[in-house]
């Protein structure tokens, strides 16, 4: 069993991440929906697009192992979640759909390509380069 590894953050104007080897990726979110997600939801949403962008480029194979780091122990908390209508209390119903369908969509590619995933969490101070991605996006 092969390990792969990536980083990723999310900041509030964009999306950020790398793989241990292979090519970095960002993408800034659009103007018109600046603000309309919790910043949790946005590095669950970064765990989903660096593990799916690795199995497009076939850097992930059947059976391999991912070990997916990132700096919000919310984010890396839900990916083990099935159910998220505990967590209603309080919350913009957005965030709830939200987080349901990345975690759906997350399962569903990861069965499907057979990888095992591992997260690790590290302090958000270590992780300049994937912050640097997500941030600076001109």
């Amino acid at each position: 069993m092969n390990l792969l590894t990536f980083r990723k953050p999310a900041h509030e104007h964009g999306l950020g991440g790398y793989p241990a080897l292979g090519i970095a990726w960002c993408w800034e979110i659009p103007p018109e929906i600046l603000g309309q997600a919790h910043i949790n939801v946005l590095e669950f949403l970064a765990q989903l697009i660096g593990i799916w962008f690795d199995i497009i480029r076939g850097e992930l194979k059947p059976m391999n192992c991912v070990l997916a780091m990132g700096d919000s122990t919310t984010a890396i908390g839900w990916f083990w979640k099935s159910n998220f209508a505990d967590t209603l209390n309080g919350e913009v119903y957005g965030d709830l759909v939200a987080k349901m369908t990345i975690a759906r969509k997350t399962a569903s590619i990861m069965i499907d390509n057979l990888i095992k995933p591992y997260l690790q969490w590290f302090p958000g101070n270590a992780n300049n380069v994937a912050d640097c991605l997500s941030l600076d996006l001109h």
